[in-house]
């Protein structure tokens, strides 16, 4: 009721318009880095867990990791899967268990949507494509700046995820919340 799955997909076509949206988490590692390496963004939604195996390879995937299992049918040649991408993942519960996971998460809480604030579902996204031009521009504005101030950024205190924090820091300027 909070349109979760919405807001995840409005994320994920505003960067990555593939077709390969809102699939079922894969069933291995391989096939996660098959998935990450023909698609910008990965978006998985009604998550209820999410064994370790996944927790790992998300982990990879976000940060930058590489796959390298053997090639089908063969016995010595290997397929390598090096990939970096952003992840967008739905649920309702928690489900970064371990510490390196959540380091490479950003939480959103949503509240449930109101009578009076529930469009259709044509309508809001007749809304979100007449205003999409301008949401592209503020993500374009904040990476250009980002890579405009980085080079003169000196945070103090850096997090685990050091390379975000910087980044985000150097484009403060460009996103709507107050500095530091």
């Amino acid at each position: 009721g909070s349109g979760k799955s919405t807001k995840i997909k409005a994320c994920r076509d505003l960067i990555d318009p593939s077709l390969a949206t809102n699939t079922r988490i894969p069933n291995s590692v391989r096939d996660l880095f098959i998935h990450a390496q023909n698609t910008w963004i990965l978006d998985y939604d009604n998550i209820s867990e999410c064994p370790q195996w996944l927790s790992d390879g998300l982990c990879l995937i976000s940060t930058g990791g590489t796959n390298a299992p053997r090639t089908l049918y063969t016995n010595d040649d290997q397929v390598i899967f090096k990939v970096k991408r952003p992840v967008i993942l739905g649920a309702i519960n928690n489900i970064a268990k371990t510490p390196d996971f959540a380091d490479r998460s950003i939480v959103s809480y949503f509240k449930k949507i109101s009578k009076e604030e529930r469009l259709s579902e044509s309508n809001l996204w007749q809304q979100f494509n007449a205003k999409r031009p301008a949401l592209l521009g503020a993500l374009c504005d904040a990476v250009s700046c980002g890579l405009r101030n980085i080079k003169h950024q000196e945070p103090l205190d850096l997090p685990r995820m050091a390379d975000f924090a910087e980044f985000v820091i150097a484009a403060e300027d460009a996103l709507p919340w107050e500095k530091g």
